[in-house]
Order: C-alpha cells, then sequence, then structure tokens
C-alpha cells in the first residue's frame, strides 16, 4: 500500500448550479449569436431574422390594424426598432432556455452522443425550421443581389450564426461546469 495521499472527490455540481451554467452559457451564446447576425448584416448585407422576421409576421395583420398599430408606435421605424429589439431578445431568452436544456441532458450522455445533440439541436434544426418558417421573406437583400441568391446568401449567413451560437454554447457550458478544484488530478 502507498502512502501518497489520494486527492479528495470534488462533489458533483447541483442540478440547480448546472441549470444555472446552462442558462449563462445559453444566454451568452444568444448575444453572441446576435452579434454575428449584426455583423453580417453591416458588412455583407445579409438579411437575418432580426430584420425580416417582421416582414414575415405582418402579412398576418389586416391592413387597417396594422395602419393602427403603426400609429400607437410612433411610425413605422418604431414599429420596425420595437420588432427588432423584441427579436433580439427572444433569441438570448430562447438561447437560455436551450443552454439550460443542454445543461440538464448533455453531462449524461458520451461525447458523440452530446455532438450529435448540439449539432443537430443547436444548427440543423432552428436551420431547417427557420428556413421554413422565414421562407418568403429570405430572399431579401440588402444588397441587390437576386432572389435566389440572397436566399442562399441568408441561409448561409443563418449556418454561420448558428454555427456560432453552438460552438459557444458548448465550449462555455463546458468551462462554465469544468472541475477547477486544486483536488482535481486533471489541473496538474
Amino acid at each position: 500500500m502507498s502512502n501518497e495521499k489520494r486527492p479528495l472527490a470534488h462533489p458533483p455540481i447541483s442540478r440547480w448550479k448546472v441549470a444555472g451554467a446552462g442558462l449563462l452559457a445559453g444566454a451568452l451564446a444568444g448575444v453572441v449569436m446576435t452579434t454575428v447576425m449584426l455583423l453580417l448584416a453591416w458588412m455583407f448585407g445579409v438579411a437575418t431574422p432580426l430584420a425580416i422576421f417582421g416582414d414575415r409576421l405582418s402579412v398576418f395583420i389586416p391592413a387597417d390594424e396594422f395602419l393602427a398599430l403603426m400609429g400607437r408606435l410612433g411610425g413605422y421605424n418604431r414599429m420596425k426598432q420595437l420588432g427588432v429589439g423584441s427579436v433580439v431578445l427572444g433569441q438570448i431568452v430562447v438561447g437560455g432556455l436551450g443552454g439550460v436544456a443542454y445543461g440538464l441532458v448533455a453531462p449524461r450522455m458520451s461525447r458523440k452522443t452530446r455532438r450529435l445533440l448540439s449539432l443537430a439541436g443547436f444548427i440543423l434544426l432552428p436551420l431547417v425550421a427557420v428556413a421554413l418558417v422565414l421562407w418568403p421573406v429570405l430572399g431579401t437583400s440588402y444588397s441587390g443581389y437576386p432572389i435566389r441568391s440572397a436566399t442562399a446568401i441568408t441561409l448561409i449567413g443563418l449556418l454561420v450564426s448558428f454555427l456560432a451560437f453552438e460552438r459557444t454554447l458548448v465550449l462555455s457550458f463546458a468551462g462554465l461546469t469544468k472541475d477547477v478544484s486544486p483536488n482535481n488530478p486533471a489541473n496538474g
């Protein structure tokens, strides 16, 4: 028997702390995704859900109600700002909720299953869902591209944005839940 002292095991993180880490990681990922969308719109004129989501929903509001709403909000620009702000806030909230779900489920999975979950759940599924919901307005271009080209550019922009979300969520969650105690042999 060796006289070496074995390091004490670090107690497992509680579900509340894991959920909190997921919420924080998901909200951060939502902010990063929104920043990527804003950069794509600013640098390349890519239409993002921030701007076109309201365009898609506005067709479901009767004209007289739309005009009345526009008057109550102080004009079209104010209405558009409210819509964009709501989408930004919604992306961050949904990102946080997705982070909680990831945080509660992912630690119990194998590395390969976790990778498949994050790729399917945070890149592929949102890409397909947003493409289906926003299809009629995906051809919007702020740089004068033809509709088919603009649709492809918008889908590529969405893919890049969702990839930024997924990577930020996974890496920040791993960083927030990493055992950094001095007793962890992995910390040398």
